[in-house]
């Protein structure tokens, strides 16, 4: 203990005659707490593409509420305990799995649609849980679709309203809005006949805008060792049960096929839930150019993009 006393006020001796020392010390605590409060207490991310329209729009900046479900090891993702584990409707953060080559080192936005114990169905991207139909209302919001990235959303797209609600006591956890597309079969996202049955500790995650969201029902979110079994369902966009004489047989060998973990995240691999947007911008015509907003920073100074403004309507506002 002596030993590291005396190497500490050495150190400290020499950083406190020496400004550019001191300066550079002082700077690295400070970015080092900035750091320990982003991995731990408080995340910022921003959105990059429409998955999450209209609850969320390109070029919004999010906090993210890292305890909310988990207190943190610093600068890790370790779990040192848990407080809770996220409830169905929940706007979260999470890591899909890595093996694929489209999700390495990212973090990914989705709400969460199905929690442990639930039978989760996907019709024209409507979802019925255990049996309960989350209710869907055709809405009218013109302002709100002019305010998204692409200018003419509401020619392809149709906005609705869906009740989040627990198939038990019908008790209503959140009412959002989600988009489906005009163009039928058209459709980048198509999720026919399928079922999934939650197991313990896992969560099915679906994006908002239903028909642009590479998410839960996506063959790109199955682990590795599970692909070739997705490719035997015709990549997913095939009606699955046609393939079998009965509906039962289907789900049985759907399950003996992809076991527990097709599609589904597993609770520790959730960072936290999302908060507010502190700021929202709309990119103009470099939407969807760069990922990095910096970058689009940087390009909008130097006049590359243009029409781009802040969202104010959007700075500072609460997310469900």
């Amino acid at each position: 203990m002596k030993k590291f006393y005396q190497i500490y006020f050495k150190i400290y001796d020499a950083v406190k005659h020496r400004r550019a020392l001191r300066s550079f010390f002082s700077l690295a605590w400070l970015v080092a707490f900035v750091f320990a409060i982003k991995t731990s207490v408080l995340d910022a991310n921003n959105i990059p593409s429409p998955s999450m329209e209209p609850t969320l729009m390109i070029g919004d900046f999010l906090f993210v509420n890292k305890m909310r479900y988990t207190i943190d090891l610093p600068y890790t993702n370790i779990h040192l305990f848990r407080i809770a584990y996220p409830e169905r409707g929940d706007i979260v953060t999470f890591t899909p799995p890595q093996d694929s080559a489209s999700y390495v080192n990212k973090t990914l936005v989705k709400r969460v649609v199905g929690v442990p114990g639930d039978t989760v169905e996907v019709n024209n991207h409507e979802i019925t849980i255990s049996g309960v139909k989350y209710p869907t209302t055709r809405a009218e919001n013109e302002t709100l679709l002019k305010t998204l990235q692409n200018g003419n959303t509401s020619e392809v797209e149709q906005l609705y309203t869906e009740d989040v609600i627990d198939p038990k006591t019908k008790k209503l956890f959140v009412r959002h809005y989600i988009m489906k597309s005009k163009r039928g079969s058209e459709t980048v996202m198509s999720s026919p006949g399928r079922k999934w049955i939650i197991p313990p500790h896992k969560y099915l995650m679906m994006g908002d805008n239903r028909d642009h969201s590479s998410d839960g029902r996506a063959c790109e979110m199955v682990e590795a060792k599970h692909r070739r079994a997705c490719g035997e369902f015709n990549n997913c966009q095939a009606d699955v049960i046609t393939n079998y004489k009965t509906e039962q047989q289907c789900i049985l060998i759907y399950a003996q096929a992809e076991g527990p973990t097709w599609g589904l995240i597993d609770a520790d691999k959730i960072h936290g839930k999302v908060y507010m947007s502190y700021l929202s911008v709309n990119w103009g015509t470099g939407t969807n150019s760069e990922l990095n907003p910096i970058v689009n920073l940087f390009k909008t100074i130097s006049g590359e993009f243009t029409g781009v403004y802040v969202r104010w309507e959007r700075t500072f506002r609460r997310i469900y």
